[in-house]
């Protein structure tokens, strides 16, 4: 708790409207309304180029990160820093944003190094996923609505169940070649 603690204090000095303006943004893209969007607009792209199981893949892994975090957080009651920058409700642990951030992003970036040819590519399109997954977890902190253990927890669950979904993908598309 004491890491929670200082990394808040330290987040707080930096606060600016600027930069509050920055972060809203940041953590709508890690909203379930913007990622579940974002997973209808993919899966039209997947569909076209014929990856049936990997629009399956997606909503399941992104739809059960979801519930799992739903299910931690009535489970655990940790609350939320007090006070925030912006209105949120329910519980804080584990962070949702950064469940669904790891599980989403981290299809994405799956996709891209099993599909893509140009290394450059790869190592851009992983960085910029990479970077808006920690930038995400980064904003909930920022806002203070999570502590930073919060994000830690999400990102570590919602990788464990993104691994969990992408291996269980891998096998079913195997077993129904």
């Amino acid at each position: 708790m004491d890491a929670d603690l200082q990394i808040a204090a330290w987040v707080k000095a930096t606060v600016s409207p600027v930069l509050t303006y920055v972060m809203i943004f940041i953590t709508t893209v890690g909203s379930m309304k913007f990622i579940f969007s974002a997973c209808v607009l993919i899966s039209i792209i997947f569909w076209k180029k014929g990856k049936v199981w990997e629009i399956c893949a997606l909503f399941v892994s992104v739809t059960g990160a979801e519930l799992l975090s739903r299910i931690f957080k009535a489970l655990i009651h940790r609350p939320r820093p007090f006070p925030s920058l912006v209105e949120t409700g329910g519980y804080a642990f584990p962070s949702g944003h950064a469940m669904l951030s790891i599980t989403f992003y981290g299809f994405l970036l799956y996709i891209l190094l099993k599909g893509e040819k140009s290394q450059n590519t790869k190592v851009y399109g992983s960085m910029c996923l990479i970077s808006l997954t920690l930038l995400i977890g980064f904003s909930r902190i920022y806002l203070n609505v999570h502590w930073l253990t919060d994000i830690l927890g999400g990102y570590i669950t919602g990788l464990i169940w993104l691994v969990g979904c992408i291996a269980a993908t891998n096998r079913l598309k195997g077993t129904f070649k």
